[in-house]
């Protein structure tokens, strides 16, 4: 295989740790045979636009290195319509020609068009599911049963909104039985309970499980197998509503604050800067007198959350609705 500017003789050299192009020892042009160029930069393809490479190509003197055919000639076109720079190309084999100074041009424009692609890409929800990650905001709507018309403390249970409101799981108040229905009438929010986060699909996800405490309440966060990722905790404080959340290391996380005057707001704190908040909104004047069915927003506020404090906060709603809008509330 020969250089087709120079026509010395190709060797092979590697790009990275995977691929190797047929590199010329003199002019340091050099050859990728077709869907090197898209692995190194893990892209679909080899051109940032091939559409729009097609339509501005003509037509080189320069011999493809690969094909048999003598009369197989490269053409030329600009690497993208942002990047007017040529590159050569095999239309035949898709082998791709460029000189020294082209291979870090077309990386930037393919990883450029990767990005572009993966924005646009619709986004496919797994229903077994729910990667926090994946939303800025969450809309928190607290089901009701009939006998709470009645005064009776029934289980909590919540469903769970994307920003386009689509269901993305549930929070889900263990204990059917008589017994559970009586702790719930005689203990309120003091109780010991369970709550289930499960998936659009009903699977368990994780477990919230709050132990009987008069003071000072706290939740703790498990997944399925019972491994532990974090808690909420609650601290003393005069006139306003405190808590912490704690990583699975016992750390202090974040801090959550109500002012005395925004009883309805929780700001997550961390090192003083807010990365994340709660809202209570309101549910209707006869639904906040009648019943303790509530509305909550939560908004991740900063983006280097990661998925286990994401779900700590989640869990932090359930706590402050347990907490602080039952019916006796703190």
């Amino acid at each position: 295989m020969r250089c087709p500017k120079c026509n010395t003789a190709l060797y092979d050299y590697p790009l990275d740790a995977r691929n190797t192009i047929d590199l010329c020892s003199q002019c340091r042009g050099m050859w990728l045979k077709a869907g090197v160029l898209a692995k190194s930069c893990n892209a679909d393809q080899d051109l940032p636009d091939p559409s729009f490479a097609y339509s501005q190509s003509k037509e080189t003197r320069l011999p493809c290195p690969t094909c048999s055919n003598p009369e197989t000639k490269l053409v030329a076109f600009p690497i993208s319509n942002q990047q007017r720079t040529d590159i050569d190309y095999c239309t035949t084999c898709k082998g791709i020609w460029l000189d020294q100074k082209e291979l870090p041009l077309i990386q930037a424009e393919l990883k450029k068009a990767q990005q572009n692609k993966l924005k646009e890409a619709p986004f496919r929800r797994d229903p077994n599911s729910l990667e926090l990650l994946n939303y800025q905001k969450l809309f928190i709507r607290q089901t009701g049963e009939p006998f709470e018309l009645l005064g009776f403390e029934t289980r909590n249970r919540y469903a769970i909104y994307d920003e386009q409101k689509n269901t993305i799981g549930f929070l889900t108040e263990q204990g059917k039985d008589f017994g559970s229905f009586l702790m719930r009438q005689w203990f309120g929010h003091w109780r010991p309970f369970d709550v289930h986060i499960l998936s659009v699909s009903r699977k368990l996800l994780l477990t919230l499980h709050q132990p009987f405490r008069f003071w000072f309440k706290r939740i703790e966060l498990r997944d399925p197998s019972g491994g532990y990722i974090g808690a909420i905790q609650q601290r003393f404080a005069i006139l306003h509503k405190y808590f912490v959340i704690e990583n699975v290391q016992g750390e202090v996380m974040c801090e959550v604050k109500s002012p005395f005057f925004r009883i309805w707001t929780f700001a997550f704190t961390r090192h003083g800067i807010e990365i994340a908040k709660l809202t209570k909104r309101f549910s209707g004047l006869l639904t906040e007198l009648f019943t303790d069915r509530d509305n909550f927003v939560i908004e991740f506020k900063s983006r280097k959350l990661t998925e286990d404090e994401r779900r700590l906060i989640l869990a932090a709603a359930v706590f402050i609705d347990v907490s602080y809008f039952e019916q006796n509330p703190d």
